[in-house]
């Protein structure tokens, strides 16, 4: 019976180890952030990519983080730790790894660590219409533009922009943490605007979420 026990306990000890060696295998390989976003929750991944939205723009709206593109996606990053605002910038290339999830409807990855390995990277935005921001641009960095149809205070945690350009409404989500609240005193209904943002969801519904001033450009 002894021997038996030594023998179970040695067969878990040997099926522990080959699930740890598979798991530091697994986290050491660079997935594109396309097979990412198709992992299922709990999924460990690493990734590479650049900075499309620095270190806690967002975070009045969603939890602290990032966004990150490369050629095939983009994904929004939680930072656990919560440096400080800015820890990354746009332009960075950093390789994060990180347990895929999700927040209020967003796809994610919660940073189990990360590390900058280049700056001054361009990511350039896509061009959509306003009725085609859904779940295929979601986590990628866009521009559109459009009418402004209503404008909506959604304090204490950004303000709404409605847009639309004749394909269907759009949410432009202003982030109170991004400083840019001041902004939209000087924007009415009918006016025209072009906005470049990161493509985000909350809940059921779909945005664009501006960064800096300079991302929204009023046409009339």
């Amino acid at each position: 019976m002894f021997n038996n026990l030594k023998s179970i306990i040695s067969l878990l000890f040997i099926l522990l180890s080959c699930t740890s060696s598979w798991t530091q295998e697994n986290s050491s390989i660079i997935t594109s952030i396309s097979s990412a976003r198709s992992s299922h929750n709990g999924t460990l991944v690493k990734i590479k990519g650049i900075i499309t939205v620095p270190s806690g723009y967002f975070a009045s709206s969603i939890p602290f983080g990032y966004a990150i593109q490369d050629k095939t996606a983009g994904i929004y990053v939680i930072d656990t730790i919560e440096i400080m605002k800015g820890e990354y910038q746009i332009g960075d290339e950093i390789v994060v790894t990180g347990i895929r999830s999700e927040a209020y409807g967003l796809s994610t990855i919660k940073e189990i660590k990360a590390s900058k390995i280049s700056e001054d990277q361009i990511i350039m935005p896509i061009k959509v219409e306003t009725g085609s921001i859904n779940e295929s641009t979601e986590g990628t960095l866009i521009s559109t533009s459009g009418k402004i149809m209503e404008l909506r205070n959604d304090a204490p945690y950004g303000y709404k922009v409605f847009i639309d350009d004749g394909s269907g409404l759009i949410d432009i989500y202003v982030n109170t943490s991004t400083g840019m609240i001041r902004d939209t005193s000087k924007w009415n209904a009918g006016m025209t605007i072009s906005v470049t943002g990161f493509s985000s969801q909350y809940q059921s519904e779909y945005e664009c979420d501006p960064r800096v001033p300079s991302d929204i450009v009023i046409k009339q």
